[in-house]
């Protein structure tokens, strides 16, 4: 077999969590998916991160001054957005 066919067992630049797959000695080539990778590692996945920086913004807002218009904007976008059965824009 051509050197050039063979798959290469060094790591190389991936898309995202590059210093987690680095560590583990993963490379593009093995194909797995990042949610595996992060289950692994015992990283939350994404969809928990986003939605913890969401409430955060939003415990935030809710900390403000009552009397600011950016807090009442706010707080009735995120509210009609939840009755409409939508996503949410946090922010």
């Amino acid at each position: 077999m051509l050197a050039s066919h063979q798959r290469s067992r060094t790591p190389i630049k991936c898309d995202g969590d590059e210093d987690i797959m680095m560590e583990a000695s993963i490379t593009c080539a093995d194909r797995i998916r990042d949610e595996k990778i992060r289950e692994r590692f015992g990283i939350a996945p994404i969809a928990d991160n986003l939605r913890e920086t969401c409430l955060r913004w939003y415990a935030h807002v809710l900390r403000a001054n009552k009397t600011l218009s950016v807090k009442w904007a706010s707080i009735s976008k995120y509210r009609e957005s939840n009755q409409k059965g939508g996503r949410s824009n946090c922010g």
